[in-house]
């Protein structure tokens, strides 16, 4: 049993360092993409052929209730670079969420901090959506697409969608409902610093024993119920989305929940954007250059290894846990 488990710590590690290395190369394509999106946001713009002007905030609260704040209309692109200083700050932020990440890679558990994690479970996501398109579309299940005529505003869009939509699928309606599961679990009324902790990350409020059980099992079922409500909002939006995109944006929004329970909001925003903004930059960039087209390729295979690497990881970690408790 010993040695078993001996062999399973090393794996583990080898595991969590390749994973660490991989996961510092997706940062520094993202933030390659960061530095393009102000670039490649004026090639949409002269597509347009006119400025593109603001005027309004769109949000949604528990998943389904839209709202709308209106404000005096201002030129698109500080917009956009606001829009990219958030996301590059949260990006910022997350190697500093759980272990340190090489502590993390060194003990044989990369996923215990928020970046690798993030990171390396999202881009082999997006790796499984790329080959279940393809059989959905195979097997006749149209996945469809954004049907924007003007590039600007799509880019704009898909990218503010990413604080948008976790707001109202996982921030408003999963953290909503876990701070309700847990005034119901513990008999007691979270505190205000309890309610932003909660909100944050669900997993941080302090429950333990059999109780910590029961509020996680109803955790799940939220997770689950709000990807099932964000497949359907991709089906029903008036943007071009078929039946496969109904069924690929739910298992994102899994993913997506996973991250918010378990690293926190910005982990799941970094995600969102991952597969919103890098995807349109990259097919923008493609129309005046054909360098994105071959770092797309590349960037897939760091995802493809990601996916295989991240999944022999929890194997071997599993097979681990259940030889120590044998």
């Amino acid at each position: 049993m010993r040695l078993h488990t001996s062999g399973a710590v090393d794996a583990s590690k080898v595991l969590s360092l390749a994973l660490l290395f991989l996961s510092l190369l997706i940062l520094w394509f993202y933030f390659l993409m960061l530095f393009l999106g102000p670039e490649t946001f004026e090639i949409a713009l002269s597509m347009r052929g006119k400025p593109l002007y603001v005027g309004r905030i769109s949000f949604y609260f528990l998943s389904v209730i839209p709202a709308e704040i209106k404000i005096p209309r201002i030129d698109s692109r500080p917009v956009f670079s606001v829009l990219l200083l958030i996301f590059g700050l949260l990006l910022i932020t997350l190697p500093f969420q759980g272990r340190d990440p090489i502590s993390a890679a060194r003990g044989g558990s990369a996923l215990d901090n928020a970046l690798i994690g993030t990171l390396v479970l999202s881009g082999g996501t997006f790796a499984f959506m790329i080959a279940l398109s393809f059989l959905l579309e195979m097997g006749g299940v149209e996945i469809g697409g954004l049907t924007y005529e003007d590039k600007a505003l799509e880019y704009i869009e898909v990218t503010y969608a990413s604080l948008r939509e976790e707001i109202g699928f996982r921030l408003t309606f999963v953290g909503f409902f876990a701070l309700l599961s847990y005034s119901l679990v513990s008999r007691r009324i979270p505190s205000p610093k309890e309610v932003l902790i909660g909100l944050f990350r669900p997993t941080s409020l302090p429950i333990e024993g059999n109780l910590r059980k029961t509020y996680l099992l109803s955790l799940w079922g939220f997770v689950l119920f709000s990807s099932i409500l964000f497949g359907f909002a991709h089906l029903f939006s008036p943007t071009g989305w078929g039946v496969g995109k109904a069924i690929t944006a739910s298992l994102a929004g899994v993913l997506l929940g996973y991250l918010y329970v378990r690293y926190g909001l910005f982990s799941s925003i970094i995600s969102h954007w991952s597969f919103n903004y890098v995807s349109e930059t990259l097919t923008i960039s493609a129309s005046v250059s054909s360098w994105s087209i071959a770092l797309f390729k590349v960037i897939v295979v760091i995802y493809y290894l990601s996916l295989v690497l991240s999944l022999a990881l929890i194997l071997v970690r599993f097979k681990r846990k259940l030889l120590e408790e044998g």
